[in-house]
């Protein structure tokens, strides 16, 4: 699915909520998507202030093979796919921590965490 399906109408936002964020199709899902899995996925916010996608169902965009326990960092600009969804996950520019991944550039950088390198995670 492409621009080809779209309908006209803006895209919806959804705005993560404070420690974890279930999505799916189920009646306890915060973010109830027809035609998903009951318990599809959930976006967990870290200790680190970090967005952590966990998959329980098929998830694409970027991820195409991942298993429950593996989280997936999320940046601005990922895109993530599940079923015939199609979602982009956004956040400030200050928010979006890590250089060369994101952030301000200049400023901080004796007190900035440091990230993990993104060839080591699993794609």
């Amino acid at each position: 699915m492409g621009s080809e399906n779209w309908d006209g109408r803006p895209p919806r936002e959804f705005n993560l909520l404070p420690g974890v964020t279930r999505i799916g199709s189920g009646t306890d899902a915060d973010l109830r998507l027809d035609g998903l899995d009951l318990q599809h996925a959930e976006i967990r916010h870290d200790e680190n202030d970090e967005y952590v996608l966990y998959a329980y169902g098929s998830v694409g965009g970027g991820s195409s093979t991942m298993r429950p326990e593996q989280g997936l960092v999320l940046r601005t600009g990922a895109r993530i796919e599940m079923g015939r969804w199609r979602m982009g996950f956004f956040r400030e520019e200050y928010a979006d921590h890590g250089r060369p991944y994101g952030g301000r550039l200049g400023g901080e950088l004796s007190v900035q965490k440091p990230q993990p390198d993104r060839r080591s995670q699993p794609r």
